[in-house]
């Protein structure tokens, strides 16, 4: 459908519709017709002023001429008096800018899309006014198309708002790459359509969808019931939105191993988007089940890279300074130390490998793990990043700490080839790919 042909009145276009269903044309055709029997009325009297006289001696003259060659006829010329029927009542949409009329065809796509939604709802309002039982099935491809990201977001509240009054009697169902159409507490209304690769001319299509039962029914063992409830929809639209549209996602632990994982792959000029692969941070070793359970009922592979955390207990020690509490210094390393292992079973457990207390460094099918931390592992096997990361802060364009930014283009620019372990886990994560 578009705008401007919407705006028409004719009998399919939705204002030609509203207008069968709000304006009574026949209420004016008495007059309309009146007003044709007194045009034709006064024609003929006009007519016959002006041209009568005339018109008789040019007939008497044409008849005497053909009184030579034949008998008993003659000849009258005539005005011809035309009867104006009244013609349907037609209406036109135009568009006030101001003091600047235009017509619908030349605003914005945009305007356009706001008009042929409004005139949607108009009808829905006139058509439940009238105890029409009919419903509107709206189905837009790409509604996004020439919004403003503000918009956008009015404009998915709005087609919601729509769909959820009964009295409207509207369904909507529309086909984005958008995350701004992804609304929050709606996540199980999603349908994730996937072309495979196939064998011969058409390909499998999927469709996949995630719901709070199927969530727990997955996660179950894992994860309590009602923290899948509590976190299901914040977690797709604030740390999922690009992911849900996706060919496959690599997660981390947070933003600065997503730097660097991302860094990595624009060093080799095939950054991840263009495979269609999104890094998402997950904040923290115990944040991979619940996104990684969403995406894969979403048909959506997953590759995920995690930190092993040894010796945390003698790093946390060394840190301590004097004045604190040295029981409960040592209760809280012993309980960091408990939570990392137990952590870690529970990723590969999740993962359907051999669980380990403190696995070693790999790139695995489904999984990485560095043994230690991401960062110890670029400092002892890629000195050159540790050099890059440091040149960064002393120029001043960098800035010491866990910086994402920082971390991504010290990747990006560090001298000497990556260690293999990064390759190694970019080719996985390409691997997931549908068709790959």
């Amino acid at each position: 459908m578009r705008a401007s042909e919407e705006a028409q009145d004719s009998k399919t276009s939705l204002l030609g519709r509203i207008l069968e269903r709000t304006v009574d044309r026949a209420s004016a055709d008495g007059k309309l017709n009146d007003l044709s029997s007194r045009y034709v009325q006064e024609q003929i009297a006009i007519h016959g002023e002006h041209f009568g006289p005339q018109l008789e001696e040019i007939s008497n003259e044409l008849s005497a001429a053909v009184a030579a060659f034949t008998q008993g006829r003659s000849v009258r010329i005539s005005t011809v008096n035309t009867d104006p029927r009244p013609q349907k009542v037609q209406f036109s949409v135009s568009v006030m800018d101001h003091v600047t009329e235009t017509k619908v065809e030349r605003q914005g796509h945009r305007f356009q899309r706001a008009l042929f939604v409004a005139t949607l709802k108009l009808l829905a309002d006139h058509g439940a006014a009238v105890g029409q039982q009919g419903v509107i099935c709206l189905a837009i491809e790409e509604p996004e198309l020439f919004q403003h990201p503000v918009q956008a977001r009015v404009f998915a509240s709005v087609l919601r708002r729509l769909a959820e009054d009964a009295r409207q009697q509207i369904q909507v169902t529309y086909a984005t790459h958008s995350p701004f159409f992804i609304e929050a507490t709606h996540v199980p209304q999603v349908r994730r359509v996937s072309r495979g690769a196939g064998v011969g001319e058409v390909p499998p299509v999927s469709i996949s969808h995630v719901t709070p039962e199927r969530l727990i029914r997955h996660l179950d063992g894992f994860t309590d019931p009602v923290d899948v409830l509590r976190r299901m929809d914040s977690l797709c639209i604030e740390k999922l939105p690009e992911a849900l549209f996706a060919e496959a996602v690599v997660l981390v632990e947070g933003t600065t191993e997503q730097a660097i994982i991302e860094g990595c792959a624009e060093r080799d000029g095939t950054p991840l988007a263009i495979d269609g692969i999104v890094a998402v941070a997950v904040g923290g070793k115990g944040g991979f089940l619940l996104p990684h359970s969403i995406l894969t009922l979403l048909g959506i592979p997953c590759y995920v890279i995690f930190d092993g955390d040894k010796g945390i207990g003698e790093r946390k020690r060394r840190n301590a300074t004097r004045n604190q509490d040295p029981v409960k210094v040592e209760s809280d390393i012993l309980a960091a130390v408990e939570k990392s292992r137990k952590d870690n079973r529970e990723i590969l457990r999740f993962l359907g490998v051999t669980e380990d207390d403190w696995p070693c460094t790999g790139a695995y099918a489904g999984h990485a793990v560095f043994e230690i931390d991401l960062e110890a592992e670029l400092r002892a096997s890629w000195p050159a990043w540790d050099n890059s990361y440091k040149g960064l802060i002393t120029a001043g364009i960098g800035f010491p700490g866990k910086h994402g930014p920082t971390y991504r283009r010290a990747t990006v620019d560090a001298a000497d080839k990556a260690p293999d372990v990064f390759q190694e886990i970019l080719a996985a994560a390409r691997t997931l790919r549908p068709g790959a």
